[in-house]
């Protein structure tokens, strides 16, 4: 077996899953399979979006993020979650604090 033996397109598993005659198993495993491929194409969303923010400097990347929050743009959820875990407070709405060098 190889991938060969795999349904190419969401479309012809969604046709699939509209047959009532379908087997019990085979409609579970059908369903399982679309949602692992809506998971990996959020996952691949997100990649796409991100990884150019990430190759910014650091200034940039801040600014970007800030307009993606405050535009409500995009992986929103994410970019919170990430300035939160970076100590972005600007990208959070609140003040910067000055760094201590």
């Amino acid at each position: 077996m190889g991938l060969a033996n795999f349904i190419p397109t969401a479309e012809a598993e969604e046709r699939l899953l509209k047959d009532p005659n379908l087997p019990y198993r085979r409609r579970c495993i059908y369903l399982v399979r679309r949602s692992e491929r809506q998971i990996l194409q959020r996952y691949m969303n997100l990649a796409q979006e991100v990884l150019p923010l990430l190759a910014l400097p650091q200034e940039a990347f801040t600014r970007a993020l800030e307009e993606r929050v405050h535009a409500r743009k995009g992986a929103v959820d994410y970019f919170l979650d990430l300035a939160i875990h970076l100590g972005l407070p600007g990208v959070l709405g609140l003040p910067s604090v000055p760094s201590q060098k």
